[in-house]
């Protein structure tokens, strides 16, 4: 396990122990069953792949597992891993271009389709290479965990901006950090 991989394990259990009664509150005042998961916005596997900066694996953003797993990974990590798949057969530098235009392509009508929420995700194609980047921050201890989880949501379309204002509205009436 690298320095990042293991500063990336401790940063898990910091986020999991700080957000943990944040989110069970919310999840209740918003009558969600759901469980709150922690995406990463550019998967993993494309980390692990090389397709992305390690530092991409302390970015997530909270959503609910319906959307992480049944929805993203299902229309989005998916299919991108498939044709990035091909892409790495691909043999001549026009091929490439076509399979990092169906990525592009994947990637901005899923974005679209979602609110805009991997607008903060950027793939690149330079001297033949796919890469992702992300502007967004890494989770510290700073991190608004509800805001984030809230603007996910909306964007999502599994909150409305009813549900988000009664949501930050009593969850500062019982002290906790909101937006």
């Amino acid at each position: 396990m690298g320095l990042l991989s293991a500063d990336y394990f401790l940063l898990k259990v910091m986020v999991a122990q700080t957000s943990k009664n944040e989110f069970k509150k919310a999840k209740e005042l918003l009558g969600i069953s759901d469980k709150i998961m922690y995406d990463h916005k550019i998967p993993s596997s494309f980390i692990k792949a090389g397709y992305a900066d390690e530092i991409e694996y302390i970015k997530t953003t909270p959503t609910t597992e319906n959307f992480n797993v049944k929805i993203k990974n299902k229309q989005y990590d998916v299919p991108v891993k498939k044709l990035l798949n091909k892409f790495e057969k691909a043999k001549t530098p026009e091929a490439k271009q076509v399979i990092y235009d169906l990525i592009l392509e994947k990637h901005n009508n899923f974005s679209e389709k979602y609110g805009g929420y991997l607008d903060n995700v950027k793939p690149s194609f330079t001297d033949g290479k796919i890469k992702f980047s992300s502007d967004a921050s890494p989770v510290s201890k700073k991190t608004d965990f509800v805001k984030d989880f809230t603007e996910a949501g909306i964007q999502t379309g599994e909150l409305d901006q009813k549900q988000v204002k009664n949501l930050i509205t009593n969850l500062k009436k019982m002290g906790y950090r909101c937006p």
